[in-house]
């Protein structure tokens, strides 16, 4: 049997050792008597280990925290405590998926509201092309410069309403949180701790969910105003075989999308 002690992370090692928890290839061992919390932290970390292991025979090591347990607290209580930390080990994995979710999705956005920008030509006071950088600036001061140039610039071209600027504004707000300092600043919460609550887990999730939900909403109206430019472009210029082909015919749904939060169309 392989011996997996390998793959704890130093954190989790810092715990076992501060514990008195000895883990072995296929066991696990107490010095001491450990109160709830230190038990359930030992937990966590025993069911993090067999996840990353894969291996059946790992349920040894368990087996000896949930007799320990049972010797300790009494009868069942080992059992019930596991349930519940696989099921709070489960809800980080989930999260942790939401957020890879999330990620794609900001990125396929960003790319559409890129090539809108590009499209446009839109330019700063300095006559530099606004592009995505400009639009997702991590610098304070920058960052608002860009936004209100791009406000500026889009209320100038008279694409967007103002209920959609305002909607688009907080969204950049969201967006920097997630991509910048969300997790850490998460991490850090004495509320999460080794084993983050449910409700700290809930808050994260609202906002992952919530994050993933607008960048979804957002990208249909950006689709559209690129479909917009298109067909503008193929209607100037004639080339109506353009107009006919597979992918414009497909993207023409979404033009009702960036009419619904648009001024007038361009």
């Amino acid at each position: 049997m392989a011996d997996y002690r390998e793959l704890l992370g130093s954190d989790e090692e810092d715990t076992l050792r501060k514990l008195d928890v000895e883990i072995h290839a296929s066991s696990v061992s107490f010095k001491r008597k450990l109160r709830e919390s230190d038990m359930r932290a030992v937990a966590g970390i025993l069911i993090s280990l067999k996840n990353r292991t894969n291996d059946d025979d790992y349920h040894i090591a368990l087996g000896d925290w949930i007799h320990q347990a049972d010797e300790w607290f009494g009868r069942d209580v080992g059992m019930h405590w596991v349930r519940e930390e696989v099921k709070r080990n489960a809800y980080r994995d989930y999260l942790q998926m939401l957020t890879g979710a999330s990620l794609i999705q900001l990125q396929i956005l960003e790319y559409f509201v890129h090539c809108c920008c590009s499209a446009l030509g839109l330019k700063t006071k300095n006559g530099k092309t606004l592009d995505l950088s400009d639009f997702l600036s991590s610098d304070p001061n920058h960052k608002n410069e860009m936004l209100g140039t791009l406000k500026g610039a889009l209320e100038k071209a008279s694409l967007f309403n103002r209920g959609f600027e305002e909607r688009l504004a907080e969204f950049v707000e969201k967006r920097n949180r997630f991509v910048h300092d969300f997790w850490l600043k998460a991490l850090m919460d004495p509320s999460f701790s080794n084993r983050p609550s449910f409700e700290a887990l809930a808050r994260i999730e609202e906002f992952l969910s919530g994050l993933l939900k607008e960048a979804v909403e957002l990208e249909a109206p950006f689709r559209g105003l690129l479909y917009s430019i298109d067909k503008g472009m193929a209607e100037r210029f004639n080339l109506r075989d353009d107009m006919r082909n597979g992918v414009f015919v497909e993207w023409s749904k979404y033009e009702k999308d960036f009419l619904s939060v648009a001024n007038k169309p361009i």
